[in-house]
């Protein structure tokens, strides 16, 4: 019981950050390419409705248009650290209304008990999910 509450609440947060209107931005391709294998591998999630860039996109172009959200999930490292605190800083400034969440991310990565974002499908939460959708 206490799996399955855990397994609504990963799929619900991911899907709040990935809502449409968002924005969410990592720190590289290989982060990219691990949330469209998740998006593709796991029922009931739904990531198509947020745009993803990575951090160098994210602060080379710009916002470039109102977002309801822009969620930063960034690496639990040193180096994700300081991305996360200089694209606050570029949202800030650029985007006055920009409505900035780290928190969901952050959450998502203890969750899931992953520090790099490109770790997400070798989470054994995320691989009791596989399990399910091929049952």
């Amino acid at each position: 019981m206490k799996e399955e509450k855990q397994r609504r609440k990963v799929i619900a947060y991911i899907n709040r950050m990935f809502s449409n209107g968002s924005l969410v931005v990592v720190e590289g391709e290989h982060d990219i390419n691990a949330l469209k294998k998740l998006g593709e591998e796991i029922e009931g999630l739904n990531l198509s409705g947020a745009e993803i860039k990575t951090y160098q996109a994210f602060m080379n172009d710009g916002i470039g248009k109102q977002y309801a959200r822009i969620y930063l999930f960034m690496d639990g490292d040193k180096n994700g650290e300081e991305k996360t605190l200089k694209a606050m800083a570029f949202a800030g400034e650029k985007e006055q209304d920009a409505r900035v969440d780290t928190g969901t991310g952050e959450k998502l990565r203890k969750m899931l008990g992953i520090k790099c974002v490109e770790e997400i499908m070798g989470s054994p939460i995320i691989r009791s999910l596989e399990r399910i959708r091929r049952d």
